[in-house]
């Protein structure tokens, strides 16, 4: 199971193909650099060049949280959207330190 899910809508024009393009380059940073898995699901909705515009693509959610529409985010936006959902979902033991479960992955990791 992934860590964080991505999702972009895309039209057929260029600056759609650059937002997936970023969101892809994206989860591979997150994967190699840091251990965190990322889904990317792309959609591609088939519209020129003035009807994405007009319907506002690209879309790039981060698990299930606008992060930009009609534009292209940095890739940094997205490493830090990605961890900011992370953080926020990490479990507190009964003296409020975060608990970490150690996994097969993590062990592999580790090694």
């Amino acid at each position: 199971m992934a860590d964080a899910k991505i999702v972009v809508y895309s039209g057929l024009d260029g600056t759609s193909r650059l937002a997936v393009r970023v969101v892809r380059e994206a989860a591979v940073l997150l994967a190699r650099n840091y251990g965190v898995e990322v889904d990317v699901e792309v959609t591609e909705i088939p519209v020129g060049d003035t009807e994405a515009a007009q319907h506002g693509l690209p879309i790039i959610k981060v698990n299930d949280e606008v992060l930009a529409q009609a534009s292209v985010p940095s890739l940094s936006l997205i490493v830090d959207r990605v961890f900011e959902y992370l953080a926020s979902n990490i479990e507190l033991g009964p003296l409020k330190f975060p608990v970490f479960c150690c996994t097969e992955r993590t062990l592999r990791q580790t090694a």
